[in-house]
């Protein structure tokens, strides 16, 4: 009874949804149902490298680079600066990955700007965490992160009390090296914001 639940994680393969289930509909608002995503990442997968700023260290996640080698906290402030801050009081943050372009916007967002992070990899999350500090940030309480797959609700009650920063526009920033791995989760993610928001 109610919502269902699907669950999917890596080596599941491939599945489509038909759900017909008009049976609670009739009497009551159709029941939500929801997608969960799980094992998209592991520790293993996570290797951490050599960096000349130790408190900016790069990683690479199956291979594929998080952030520069050299240089990622000049790789950060770069993707920062394309924001224009005048035009946005919410951003969306694609990909957090090792984190380094958050701590490179927040300080240039003034009282007027918030940011929801989209990252569904929780132990991505975890592992950038443990490795780097972002208590300043984090703190400023204007920043939040969603995990959850593509869902209005969950979408809604991350931006509750941001409607004043929603009123003056939405900006996207799409963290390049996490670009290809959220490529299939960006559309319907974005489709569930502007259902939000609307």
């Amino acid at each position: 009874q109610g919502g269902d639940t699907y669950i999917f994680g890596r080596g599941y393969g491939h599945d489509v949804i038909v759900d017909n289930d008009v049976s609670l509909s009739i009497f009551a608002p159709p029941p939500i149902d929801k997608l969960k995503f799980i094992h998209d990442v592991r520790w293993t997968d996570i290797e951490f490298l050599d960096s000349p700023d130790p408190l900016h260290p790069s990683a690479t996640l199956h291979g594929i680079s998080l952030a520069s080698s050299r240089r990622p906290r000049e790789e950060a402030r770069r993707l920062a600066a394309t924001i224009n801050l005048d035009e946005a009081g919410l951003i969306i943050i694609h990909g957090f990955a090792l984190g380094h372009h958050v701590p490179a916007l927040a300080p240039r967002m003034g009282d007027h700007t918030v940011a929801l992070i989209h990252e569904p990899d929780a132990a991505l999350l975890r592992a950038a965490f443990e490795r780097i500090d972002h208590t300043a940030w984090l703190a400023s309480g204007r920043v939040r992160i969603l995990l959850d797959a593509p869902d209005t609700g969950a979408i809604t009650a991350a931006l509750r009390g941001w409607e004043a920063p929603l009123s003056i526009g939405v900006a996207f920033l799409i963290h390049p090296p996490s670009h290809a791995r959220l490529a299939e989760r960006i559309p319907p993610f974005e489709a569930a914001l502007s259902r939000a928001i609307a």
